[in-house]
């Protein structure tokens, strides 16, 4: 674990090459998200779907939308709150939402909130 922790802090890329026991541990998974958003691509699929942990997976990098769980990618009541923390997550919603209208008007207004 100390091990995967220094690998991920220098490249958040790394978790792929963890144990999947390692990539299930909230800790370990947020360390690589910080690097690098992508990195929750490899979380533990637990993870991937838990909505407080990607919320604040969202804070370190909003970027790491596109590693959530499908589920919370097409999910317009996340997405709304997730808009909260930064408007240029809806970039990485599911296609199936990025074009709703309802979404995109949100976006201006959750950069006034």
């Amino acid at each position: 674990r100390r091990f995967m922790l220094g690998a991920v802090a220098r490249n958040g890329q790394a978790l792929r090459y963890a144990h999947e026991d390692l990539r299930g541990d909230r800790e370990l998974v947020m360390e690589a998200v910080a690097q690098d958003g992508y990195a929750l691509n490899y979380a533990h699929e637990d993870l991937r779907r838990d909505r407080s942990f990607v919320l604040k997976a969202l804070q370190r990098r909003p970027s790491s939308l596109q590693g959530a769980h499908d589920e919370l990618r097409k999910d317009k009541h996340f997405l709304l709150r997730a808009l909260r923390l930064d408007s240029s997550i809806l970039q990485h919603a599911h296609e199936d939402v990025r074009k709703d209208r309802f979404l995109r008007f949100a976006v201006p207004l959750a950069k006034k909130v």
